[in-house]
């Protein structure tokens, strides 16, 4: 007796079955968490340190290469790039995919510890920050913007930073919730260096003041005999008024020279650098970012339930407003997705009703869909899965797929019923027969997504449980089709049910369509010569076609923002920035569709953040109204701007150009880097196939340079440590120490008067001591030079580099765009020089080559499991004969231009390869049977087999393709990336389901073994 002969003589045996996986995945939907994608693990290191009044070569020599020599030798590291600036260096560590992100930071801790004391010792000079930061966080999950009309930017930080953020970090999942632009309060000292000369103060004199009368500690306590009493000393200073009355020295006449006679102390901020906007108005802008585990449409619920209590309690004159919340789109790509799940599933029952012409015959397949998406659920979940765009993605494509076998099993049957045998009996044979297909259909198509989650990187972390997702709902579908469907069928279908008019018809058509399908192939099969050529050349094709279509990682999507950048010339400051930047905000307000705008200034550079209406209010997308944007800016003559790149999958990190490519130099002349490539810059931007296209590297900027005579120093008594401290003390802007003021702690930076420092000149004034406790100004031995130099050095896996960094036209893909790169390079670069890549171009190279290996291996476990299922090495070649017709059909719109070569696209080939196989498995299968039990030749076996199984094959080809027809039509969430796989499996099964028909069996003909009838 066969296993299916007990479901269907045990009807409630089979229907308990059903229940329970129904009732499992019910239970598990409710645990399932909610993300836009599955969690990324791919993660950042930056080690921050700053040393102000140090310049870029300063910080690079002394600062950076100590931390990259000492964190390089971390295990996990993928690459190491850095910046260092004036007063600043940033050491960025990006991590190989998986690395566990807590034992790398703190293994990097560790290293950086050990270079410590090679580190500067100055007073001013801040220890290196180490911070993690994954890729899931992107660009922030909100931004809320705080503003107020009557307060300073100074209590909006303050307010922002002392109770909102507070108040938002409580929030489950809230990894970070920092402040941009914000100023943070600071006691500013500011000097006049001609009163410091007439009085004869030296800045060492004014940091000793500031510290011995600025003193935070306890005078300890007084003990009893059974108690004591703690004493308290007001050490501290806490006001300007406090601060201006500190004494720096009695003057030769006994008088006290205090701070307020050579300038004065202000509570301002700790920096003047920065500004934001928000829709023209000053303000502070709140980043709020989540933790990788975490489920940022739950974040962002919480944090808008608590929203609404925090503008409540926001000061009389201060207002918020959210300029960008990702969830939104978030949650708009989770909608889509779930409802075309619906409008698939409705199509899917339309077309078999349509084949079968039966409403009770249909039922039967039907049943298997809400059975194998609810069941799949519960696999899901005990493999730590979540609901997200992808896997609800594999369920709509699982909608076509996990009818197939029901509707073989019930086409099967329906073949027996029209012979006049009994309902019984039908689906005791019809089962039989079937069985072994539909096991090897459903193993076949689950086996060709092992690959996936093996595959690693980006692809295996995104994908893993897309592909696991799909192969569960098929093994559930295969599960319910040998156990509950053959039981239905058994009940449901009769043979007066088959004589019905419209059944009829649909029987007559398919009845001609099958004669004539079986004359057709009959004469192919004679000239099986010319077929087999046919099907070199498209397998051939399939090459040419491949290399000349366009790729790159993933399609750009409307996320219901824009966001551009802006640069300054070199030497400009906040306020020059400022004013063209609202020239730019003026721009976005006559944009139609924009709803807010946001700029983020910080010195000679700035971000604009634009809110966009929701999708279905605005007839254009993101990336038009970019485009016009872009046209709009160059109106702007202050600025150099363009529209930033925003990734559409995790794991790339922040924004910038998909195309970053690092040109990397093992010689410290940097002048060979400007060259090389500002060379490529300029023959791209002739090439045209480049919306935009800048370089790093910039050695325009320009300095002055304090040369010092020593010789005449030392005769004086005076150090190099002396005049360092007498510039870097009034000019650099850093911190002597802190007071305390409500509770906090903030700096004390004394500086020299902003309308001092406008010309070099004034440092000559500034006065050192000798030895013989005379003043001396510096002029009588420093000298001033004008030089030109770079502000920013940048390093990449430990060397000078550069990035040219570039977006792509319209009509030029990525990998066009670095093919140019690349050819150029290697044309100019000289000895020593050479490239290396970041950004979505480095992840396209690699994730490119670990799908075509993928790709390899899906095909190898599909051949032997096939293999083991047929117990020959022949079959399973016949059957994968289907594989390149189905690759053929699905490269021609992408070569057409209808989509590009990416990951989603890769995935649907993948998928392919298991869903066109299902066709060559049900034919040989049949065909292998004919020949054992009718005895027929291995030509009538294959012409035969091929007719009877023309019906299965065409309903569930039209199943899947008109099942994901609606991704093809969708506009919102991610819907030019769902649009590429559906493009695919479409084109795919339609024009790889025509040739299969024709090749399999002429193939079978050739490779077929003959087999004795038994």
């Amino acid at each position: 007796m066969y296993f299916t002969d007990i479901f269907i003589r045990r009807p409630v045996l089979a229907t308990v079955i059903s229940l329970l996986i129904l009732v499992a995945g019910l239970i598990a939907f409710r645990n399932l968490p909610l993300r836009q994608f599955p969690e990324v693990k791919f993660s950042n290191i930056t080690i921050t340190t700053k040393f102000p009044g140090a310049s870029a070569e300063a910080m690079q020599s002394m600062v950076t290469n100590w931390i990259e020599d000492a964190v390089s030798s971390a295990d996990g590291i993928d690459y190491i790039e850095s910046s260092s600036t004036d007063g600043q260096s940033v050491v960025t560590v990006t991590l190989l995919p998986g690395v566990d992100v807590d034992a790398a930071i703190t293994q990097i801790t560790a290293k950086v510890q050990s270079v410590k004391d090679n580190l500067p010792n100055d007073a001013s000079f801040q220890s290196p920050v180490i911070q993690k930061s994954n890729a899931a966080s992107g660009s922030g999950l909100m931004y809320i913007a705080f503003f107020s009309d009557k307060m300073t930017p100074e209590q909006i930080s303050y307010y922002a930073s002392r109770v909102v953020s507070k108040k938002i970090m409580t929030v489950q999942g809230v990894a970070g919730a920092g402040s941009l632009g914000a100023r943070t309060y600071a006691m500013r000292i500011w000097l006049d260096p001609t009163l410091m000369a007439a009085k004869n103060i030296t800045v060492p004199e004014i940091q000793t003041a500031l510290l011995n009368n600025n003193v935070i500690g306890s005078a300890g306590i007084i003990q009893g005999k059974n108690d004591y009493i703690s004493i308290e000393a007001e050490t501290g200073l806490s006001s300007a008024a406090q601060f201006n009355n500190v004494v720096v020295r009695k003057d030769t006449n006994g008088d006290l020279v205090r701070i307020k006679d050579i300038g004065y102390a202000q509570l301002g901020a700790s920096s003047y650098d920065s500004a934001v906007m928000a829709d023209g108005k000053p303000a502070v802008v709140m980043k709020i970012t989540t933790k990788a585990e975490a489920n940022p449409l739950t974040v962002a619920k919480q944090i808008k339930k608590i929203l609404p209590r925090i503008k409540a309690e926001l000061p009389a004159s201060m207002q918020a407003q959210t300029v960008f919340d990702s969830s939104i789109f978030i949650q708009q790509s989770v909608n889509t997705v779930s409802e075309t799940i619906i409008e698939a599933a409705i199509i899917v029952m339309v077309v078999i009703f349509l084949c079968l012409g039966s409403l009770r015959a249909v039922f039967v397949p039907v049943v298997t869909i809400p059975l194998s998406l609810v069941g799949v659920f519960a696999i899901m979940i005990a493999c730590g899965f979540s609901l997200n765009v992808l896997t609800l993605l594999a369920l709509v494509l699982a909608i076509g797929l996990v009818v197939d076998d029901a509707i073989v099993v019930s086409e099967n049957i329906t073949r027996h019923l029209e012979y006049g045998v009994a309902p019984m009996k039908a689906a005791l044979l019809g089962a039989r027969e079937i069985a072994t297909p539909v096991i090897s259909m459903t193993l076949t198509l689950a086996a060709v997504f092992l690959p996936v989650g093996l595959a690693g990187g980006l692809t295996g972390v995104l994908f893993s449980e897309f592909a696991y997702t799909l192969a569960g709902a098929v093994i559930i579908s295969g599960v319910v089709s040998l156990t509950l469907s053959p039981m239905m069928c058994s009940r449901v279908l009769s043979l007066q049910q088959l004589q019905r008019p419209f059944v009829k018809r649909v029987d007559i058509v398919f009845e001609k369509l099958k004669n004539a399908y079986q004359r057709l192939l009959s004469s192919v099969i004679e000239a099986r010569p010319v077929i087999v050529f046919a099907a070199v050349a498209i397998l051939v094709s399939c090459f040419f076609l491949y290399i000349t279509t366009a790729a790159e990682l993933a399609p750009d999507e409307d996320n219901g923002s824009i966001m551009a950048s802006a640069t300054a010339p070199t030497r400009a400051n906040v306020n020059f920035t400022t004013k063209y930047m609202k020239q730019l905000q003026a721009l976005v307000q006559t944009v139609p569709e924009a709803q807010n705008s946001t700029v983020i200034i910080n010195r000679n550079s700035g971000n604009l953040i634009i809110l966009l209406k929701p999708r279905d209010q605005r007839k254009r997308d993101a990336l038009k109204i970019g485009d016009q944007l872009t046209q709009e800016f160059k109106k702007i003559p202050g600025l150099e701007t363009e529209i930033q790149h925003q990734s559409t999958l995790p794991g790339i990190g922040e924004l910038g150009d998909p195309l970053q490519f690092a040109l990397i130099s093992s010689n410290s002349n940097l002048q060979s880097l400007l060259l090389v490539s500002k060379e490529i810059m300029n023959r791209a931007k002739a090439s045209h196939m480049f919306k935009s296209v800048t370089i790093q590297l910039k050695l325009d900027t320009p300095l002055w340079e304090v040369s010092i005579d020593t010789s005449k120093a030392a005769q004086m008594g005076i150090t190099s440590q002396q005049i360092l401290t007498a510039l870097s003390g009034v000019l650099s802007g850093g911190k002597v120490n802190y007071f305390r003021m409500a509770g906090n702690s903030y700096s004390v930076i004394p500086q020299v008067m902003d309308q001092y420092r406008l010309t070099p000149e004034i440092l000559k004034t500034l006065n050192v001591q000798t030895d013989a406790k005379k003043m001396v100004p510096l002029g009588n031995f420093i000298h001033l030079k004008r030089v030109v130099k770079a502000t920013t050095l940048r390093q990449f896996q430990r060397l000078n580099s550069t990035f040219v960094n570039a977006s792509m036209a319209d009509g030029y893909s990525l990998a066009q765009g670095l093919d140019f790169m690349i050819k150029t390079a290697k044309q100019l670069m000289p000895a020593g020089m050479t490239y290396d890549l970041g950004g979505e171009a480095r992840q396209m190279v690699q994730e490119g080559n670990r799908m075509m290996i993928t790709f390899g291996f899906a095909l190898l476990v599909i051949f032997l499991v096939l293999a083991a299922q047929f117990e020959s090495f022949r079959d399973p070649l016949i059957i994968m004969m289907s594989v390149p017709l189905s690759l053929f059909g699905a490269l021609i719109p992408l070569n057409m231009g209808f989509g590009t070569i990416n990951l989603f696209t890769q995935i649907g080939f993948l998928t392919l390869i298991g869903l066109i196989s299902k066709h060559g498995i049900l034919i040989v299968q049949f065909a292998n049977k004919l020949q054992e039990t009718e005895g027929l030749s291995i030509k009538e076996a294959a012409i035969k087999a091929a007719a009877l199984r023309l019906r299965p094959i065409l309903m569930t080809t039209a199943a899947m393709i008109f099942g994901i027809t609606p991704l093809i039509f969708e506009k919102m969430g991610l819907a030019n990336s769902q649009r590429d796989i559906a493009l695919v499996i479409f084109f795919g099964m339609l024009i790889g389901t025509c040739f299969t028909l024709f090749v399999v069996p002429t193939i079978y003909t050739y490779l077929a073994k003959k087999r004795v009838p038994q």
